[in-house]
C-alpha cells in the first residue's frame, strides 16, 4: 500500500540539489496547454493538507490525460528541481487509487485546510464579534446559525473560493473571522457614522450559504453554486430565516438582504446592486480587502519563493509579487576620528569659559552629543 512521506510545504522549501520521490497527492486540477515550441504538456495541482504545488507532465501526455480527475488520489513519481527559484515538479508517470487503497488512505492528510487549532481559534474570534450584536433580532438570527451543530461542522469544512482566496478547508471561516475583526476595527474609527451592529451581523452572513456552492471534496461548483450562487442562496435563506423570527423589523430585513446583495459590488462580480448604504460600502470594501491579500498570501506560499524573489503571474491580483526582503535598521553610524576631536575640543572650549547654564548643567558628553542616524 502507498504511503504518503513528504508534504507540499517540505517540497515548497527545498533549495538544493534535484530530488526524484514516489508520494501520494489529491489531484486539485489537471489541463493541458501547448509550449511556445508546439509541444503539448500537462499541468496539475497536487494537495496536501499542507497546501499545493504545480507540477508538469511532458511525456506520455495523452497516456495521463485521462489517468485521474481532480478529486482524485494520485500516487505520483516526480523530479524535484528549482526552476528561477521556485520549486518545480517534473512528473514521470501517475496512477489514480483504486477504491481499496483509498479506503486505507486519511483524506484528512491530503485535503489542503486549516490544523484544528487554527479552526478554533477562528470560532472564538467570530463569537467574540457575534457577543457584541445589541440588537436582539440580529442576534438572535446570527446564533439560529451559530447553535446548528450541522451548520458549524459544514461552515468549518467549507472553503471561501473555488481558487482565488482561502480555497481549502476552513477557508470561509477563517476568511470570515478576519472580515469580522476588520469590520469591528471600521467601526471603532468611524463610531455612529455606523451601524455596528448591521455591520457585524452582514459580515457574518454575507458568505455563509457557501457552504452550498461547492462541492466537499473536490471543490466544484454545486447545481445550486452554478445556477444560484452564494449570493442569490444566502439572500433567500436570510428572508426564509427572519420570516421565523415573530417581530423581526422589515426595514432591517431589507437592510440586511442588501448587504448580501451588494458585497461583491459590480454585477460581473455577482452581485445585482451597487452598495447603496455606508454599511454595505464597508463591508464591500473589507471584504474585498481580505480576499486579495489571503489570496495574495496563499500565492506567494505557493510558489514557494524565498525573500527578495518574485512569484509567477498572479492571476488574482493580474500581477507577479515579490516576497518583501527582510529589511535590518541600519546601526547607528560610527563618528570619524575628525568628528571625535572637534566634539573633545568643543567640549574643553565649553570647560574652560562655562556659561550660566553650564554651570547649572554639566555640559553633554562626547558619547551623548556625538551625531548618530538611524535607517528604518
Amino acid at each position: 500500500m502507498p504511503q504518503k512521506n513528504r508534504t507540499v510545504k517540505s517540497l515548497r522549501q527545498h533549495r538544493d540539489s534535484e530530488v526524484e520521490f514516489v508520494d501520494l497527492f489529491r489531484l486539485g486540477a489537471l489541463s493541458s496547454a501547448v509550449s511556445s515550441r508546439g509541444d503539448r504538456y500537462l499541468r496539475l495541482t497536487l494537495e496536501d493538507r499542507t497546501g499545493a504545488i504545480e507540477g508538469f507532465v511532458w511525456q506520455d501526455v495523452e497516456l495521463y490525460e485521462k489517468a485521474a480527475s481532480p478529486g482524485d488520489v494520485v500516487e505520483v513519481s516526480a523530479r524535484l528541481r528549482t526552476h528561477r527559484g521556485r520549486p518545480q515538479l517534473h512528473v514521470t508517470w501517475l496512477r489514480r487509487l483504486d477504491e481499496d487503497e483509498r479506503a486505507q488512505v486519511d483524506m484528512a492528510d491530503l485535503r489542503p485546510g486549516l490544523d484544528r487549532d487554527t479552526v478554533a481559534a477562528c470560532w472564538k474570534r467570530v463569537e467574540s464579534a457575534v457577543a457584541e450584536i445589541a440588537h436582539p433580532a440580529l442576534r438572535q438570527l446570527v446564533r439560529a446559525y451559530l447553535d446548528d451543530p450541522a451548520f458549524r461542522r459544514a461552515f468549518e469544512e467549507s472553503r471561501a473560493a473555488k481558487s482565488m482566496h482561502h480555497a481549502y478547508a476552513g477557508g470561509l471561516l477563517e476568511h470570515t473571522a478576519t472580515v469580522l475583526d476588520l469590520v469591528r476595527a471600521v467601526a471603532g474609527v468611524y463610531g455612529a457614522g455606523l451601524n455596528r451592529d448591521l455591520l457585524v451581523a452582514g459580515a457574518f452572513l454575507h458568505d455563509v450559504a457557501k457552504i452550498h456552492e461547492f462541492e466537499d471534496v473536490s471543490g466544484e461548483y454545486t447545481d445550486a453554486g452554478r445556477l444560484v450562487g452564494h449570493i442569490g442562496l444566502g439572500v433567500a435563506e436570510i428572508d426564509r430565516r427572519t420570516r421565523q423570527i415573530p417581530g423581526f423589523p422589515e426595514d432591517l430585513r431589507l437592510h440586511l438582504m442588501h448587504l448580501v446583495l451588494a458585497h461583491h459590488e459590480r454585477a460581473d462580480w455577482g452581485s445585482p446592486v451597487k452598495p447603496q448604504t455606508l454599511e454595505a460600502l464597508v463591508l464591500h470594501h473589507l471584504d474585498l480587502l481580505d480576499a486579495r491579500v489571503g489570496g495574495a498570501l496563499s500565492w506567494i506560499d505557493q510558489e514557494g519563493v524565498a525573500p527578495g524573489q518574485w512569484t509567477g503571474f498572479w492571476r488574482g491580483g493580474e500581477t507577479q509579487l515579490q516576497r518583501t526582503p527582510a529589511f535590518e535598521t541600519q546601526p547607528p553610524a560610527v563618528p570619524s576620528m575628525q568628528e571625535i576631536e572637534q566634539q573633545m575640543l568643543r567640549a574643553s572650549s565649553d570647560q574652560a569659559e562655562p556659561s550660566e547654564e553650564a554651570e547649572a548643567e554639566p555640559a553633554a558628553s562626547p558619547a551623548k552629543s556625538a551625531r548618530q542616524t538611524t535607517l528604518f
